[in-house]
């Protein structure tokens, strides 16, 4: 297409510029809604697809509340800690085959930028290294993390003005002990320990060491804010006698001071995660029904105006003007005119997209809506430049008869 045709297409679209304003609020709303949709629809799958990674493999997660005099049972501020006894104990246990056991603390460290930061630090046993980290031969000297945090925490850790901790490049040494960095495989995923997201376990922002007698002074130096423990069985499930009979060694362990019981993740995701995911995907399909209204309504709306341009175009084609360049000049302006909401949305959605999130998984931006993005608007502009240039086999016809004059 040559300049001429481009300053055309501008031309016509100043003449028409409240039309097309119009058109481009519509399809501003309509892209943002089908964008929306799309990674609400994506992030509510993968979340209830990580959720079902240990059902699959018969792993329960347990939770636990503490008891007070007068009143009941709540969730404590405190965790039940369990010392290295008790978690050889519970690893032998011959009810279970697996028992996965971390804890939870936080390190916070001064970055250049005089900001707070921080990781968390989880202390955990072998099982929970050969599972969830991949790590068979775990040791105790090491610091365990993945490659996405090293060269961060190297770059931003300038010094840990509430904990006892430094950091040597290659290293780092808390509450007087040095451990070497281990750097895990770039390919793990967060350790559900809830059916709230913001309670996982994600690897690209924790460190992790193993809970060993030789670790002891990681335990005593800082305050656990949780314990997470799973245990795996052979069935599906153990039955209530024996579980009962589980959860009283566990109890006898924290000293009767919790009541121990198995966290139904699952169940409580579906009960609160697809009601919300069922109003935000009706965002999506209010998005697509708008969509196809619109497209007939532009369809619509160019049979009229390039109508209005008819004794102009037949003027051209008689000039030497081609039906594929008229084809194209149409397309060029559709495009442009789908394209400027279709990047709007995508902004729009970017930006606003979070304050959609819930407790139990968070809207993100994916590959796949990144494709749609791309396609979309091209798909758009093909369907309705063909609707409404249908009358271009005409123009056939006004040569014709200029050539019998």
């Amino acid at each position: 297409m040559s300049i001429y045709h481009f300053k055309n297409i501008f031309k016509n679209m100043r003449f028409n510029w409240k039309m097309y304003l119009v058109l481009l609020l519509e399809l501003c709303l309509c892209f943002s809604l089908i964008y929306l949709g799309i990674n609400e629809n994506i992030s509510h799958g993968k979340r209830a697809e990580l959720l079902s990674n240990d059902k699959n493999d018969h792993i329960h997660t347990l939770q636990y509340m503490s008891k007070e005099r007068n009143s009941g049972m709540r969730f404590g501020s405190s965790s039940p800690v369990l010392n290295i006894e008790e978690l050889k104990t519970l690893e032998s246990n011959q009810y279970i085959q697996k028992f996965y056991y971390s804890e939870i603390t936080h390190l916070s460290y001064l970055t250049p930028s005089r900001t707070i930061e921080s990781v968390d630090v989880v202390m955990a046993n072998k099982d929970f290294f050969e599972h969830y980290l991949n790590v068979s031969d775990v040791k105790a000297e090491y610091c365990y993390i993945t490659p996405e945090l090293f060269p961060e925490l190297k770059r931003e850790f300038q010094s840990a003005p509430f904990d006892d901790a430094e950091f040597y490049g290659d290293s780092i040494a808390l509450n007087g002990k040095e451990f070497d960095f281990y750097q895990l495989s770039e390919d793990l995923k967060p350790v559900v320990t809830s059916y709230y997201y913001e309670l996982d376990i994600n690897p690209e922002k924790a460190v992790f060491f193993l809970k060993d007698e030789a670790n002891d002074v990681l335990s005593s130096g800082f305050e656990i804010y949780r314990a997470v423990m799973k245990y795996k069985t052979s069935g599906e499930n153990l039955d209530f006698k024996t579980q009962e009979r589980f959860f009283n060694q566990l109890n006898g362990f924290a000293n009767g001071e919790f009541q121990f019981s198995e966290l139904y993740i699952i169940q409580m995701f579906k009960k609160g995660g697809d009601d919300i995911n069922g109003r935000v995907r009706n965002f999506g399909w209010a998005g697509y029904i708008a969509f196809l209204i619109v497209v007939v309504g532009i369809s619509g709306i160019f049979i009229l105006i390039i109508q209005k341009r008819y004794k102009q175009l037949c003027i051209c084609y008689i000039n030497g003007l081609t039906k594929k360049n008229a084809f194209m000049q149409i397309f060029a302006e559709v495009l442009l005119l789908v394209s400027i909401p279709s990047i709007v949305g995508m902004i729009l959605v970017i930006s606003v997209q979070g304050n959609f999130n819930s407790i139990y998984y968070p809207i993100e931006w994916y590959p796949f809506t990144s494709v749609v993005f791309i396609t979309l608007p091209v798909i758009l502009t093909f369907i309705v430049t063909l609707i409404s240039s249908s009358w271009l086999r005409n123009l056939d016809v006004v040569k014709w008869l200029k050539r019998i004059e």
